[in-house]
């Protein structure tokens, strides 16, 4: 079976998007990069959960504000029950964080750790809400002249075991190209993720990922809040096709 996704897409660049759906609803558009409005179109990766307390994983959580445009708390309020994991590893945000999801009490556990390969100290660039890990441990960090940041690292197996995660029923990823180095280490785990949502231009080769997350048996979609930067994988999921306006120009990785 196949799902059809009709929409036209009037402008879709890096620092300047706006698309309109086939109901009329406008999507997000950017002005600047930090300019980041509320999208009336939530993610497709919240629909048709089959748990009556689901578990959800965000790896860069961030401020809680800056980037949540696809619907997370709107969903996390329209559920009875969920246990949440929201994972960052820059300090100053937990704060925020507790702010704007404390009224969940105990559903949320707040790490301020970084989901990486292994466990051990690990470098960012301090690049604010673009933090990105750049090496592998802080004694092999390389001085490009931009300040760093040391934060624990937590492999994903360790994350597992320490927090007692049986099951996920949704993992959102933003985590500046580091994807990637999370996803491969699914495979040597029985808890796989049944949707993600993650970024994907920071990639140097978004078709070797794709690639990679089918093979694991995910459908790969376009996330529909912004499919020019978001990708939305799922175990067993459905083709997709999309009716797309010659306007916007897309990835060749799903194609």
């Amino acid at each position: 079976m196949t799902k059809t996704y009709g929409a036209v897409y009037t402008v879709c660049i890096q620092e300047s998007k706006e698309f309109i759906f086939s109901d009329g609803t406008v999507s997000s558009a950017w002005t600047h990069p930090n300019d980041l409005w509320p999208n009336k179109i939530r993610s497709q990766v919240f629909d048709n959960i089959n748990s009556d307390c689901p578990t959800i994983v965000q790896i860069g959580a961030n401020d809680g504000v800056a980037g949540e445009y696809y619907g997370l708390l709107p969903f996390l309020e329209s559920l009875s029950d969920f246990r949440l994991f929201l994972i960052e590893p820059q300090i100053k945000y937990i704060k925020h964080l507790k702010e704007i999801y404390g009224k969940f009490y105990d559903k949320v556990q707040y790490l301020n750790v970084a989901i990486t390969e292994f466990s051990s100290k690990f470098s960012m660039t301090d690049r604010e809400n673009c933090a990105q890990i750049v090496s592998q441990n802080t004694d092999h960090f390389i001085d490009d002249g931009k300040s760093k940041l040391n934060v624990d690292g937590l492999s994903w197996s360790d994350f597992l075991k320490t927090y007692n995660v049986n099951e996920i029923d949704i993992l959102l990823m933003d985590c500046e190209g580091y994807e990637f180095n999370i996803i491969k280490q699914f495979k040597n785990e029985k808890v796989i993720p049944k949707k993600i949502r993650y970024e994907y231009p920071h990639f140097n080769n978004p078709d070797e990922v794709d690639s990679y997350l089918k093979h694991m048996g995910y459908s790969i979609e376009y996330c529909l809040t912004d499919p020019c930067w978001d990708k939305v994988a799922i175990i067993g999921g459905e083709q997709v096709r999309y009716n797309i306006s010659n306007q916007w120009t897309i990835s060749k990785s799903i194609i």
